[in-house]
């Protein structure tokens, strides 16, 4: 898999300089060849090996993590997950998920999501 995933990141490379490749999910060797991974974070505990991928690497949100309304998890399997603010770490960049209703009904929790990710 490493050798297959190096070979397919450069060949996109050469193609589209500036492309940004971004993993999902990871481990220590694939931190060289995806230096951005979307995964999953617990918001109730620290990060897991936080000094792995968020020292060597950025962090994306996760899919998982829902919309605002009914917190609708969009195409991820795990259905509904209420939205909470974005976790602030260094190394992560928190992602807001969007559905059908989240902009025309929802445009207040967008703005204090966007707000919490600027910070102070």
């Amino acid at each position: 898999m490493y050798v297959g995933y190096r070979d397919l990141v450069a060949e996109l490379r050469r193609r589209h300089p500036g492309l940004l490749v971004c993993g999902e999910g990871w481990y220590d060797a694939l931190l060289a060849i995806f230096p951005m991974n979307q995964t999953w974070l617990d918001m109730a505990a620290p990060p897991r090996f936080d000094e792995l991928p968020m020292r060597y690497a950025r962090v994306l949100g996760h899919l998982l993590d829902g919309a605002p309304g009914a917190g609708s998890t969009g195409v991820h399997e795990g259905g509904t997950r209420p939205l909470g603010l974005p976790l602030r770490v260094d190394g992560y960049v928190p992602v807001l998920s969007i559905v059908d209703d989240t902009f025309p009904k929802h445009h207040d929790a967008v703005r204090a999501f966007c707000r919490a990710v600027a910070g102070p």
